[in-house]
């Protein structure tokens, strides 16, 4: 009779035993239940997100550098483009200036007359004096003939003798 009620404790520790592991089971919480390679998995992806978000991040600052450096490079040509055709104008005017002072030297007439030529964008102008309307008419045809010259403001006094 002992080895029945023995086996009945020893069932009864049993079944008390099972009883308290199933509780304390129910009672652990369940945010702990990750696994340590489950963390380890949480950390890599969330590592792999940064550095997503980095590369991401360079290449939206590359991409504003590149436009900047784009800018300036557009900035810089319509500069150089402007100074060169300054310069090709100005040249422009110069050859206006020595071809109309050339042909007013080659005049028998004119070449006497103490005439000033000034250009400006195709644009002349001719001061001084002249002894007559003839001699003032003539420079003033004279300076129009010459090839660049878009207009002429004959400024030429007529000085009476």
């Amino acid at each position: 009779m002992q080895t029945i009620q023995a086996g009945r404790y020893t069932a009864a520790w049993l079944v008390l035993a099972l009883t308290a592991l199933t509780t304390l089971g129910a009672c652990s919480p369940s945010s702990d239940t990750q696994t340590v390679g489950g963390k380890v998995d949480a950390t890599i992806e969330k590592a792999d997100d940064k550095m997503e978000a980095a590369k991401n991040e360079m290449q939206q600052g590359a991409a504003q550098a590149g436009q900047a450096a784009s800018d300036a490079m557009t900035s810089a040509a319509q500069t150089t483009g402007d100074a060169v055709q300054a310069t090709l104008e100005a040249a422009s005017d110069t050859a206006i200036t020595v071809a109309i002072k050339g042909s007013l030297a080659a005049d028998d007439d004119l070449k006497v007359l103490d005439i000033s030529v000034s250009t400006d964008q195709g644009r002349a102008v001719l001061s001084g004096t002249a002894p007559d309307a003839r001699a003032r008419d003539r420079a003033g045809q004279m300076a129009i003939a010459v090839s660049g010259v878009v207009s002429v403001d004959n400024q030429l006094v007529v000085t009476a003798k």
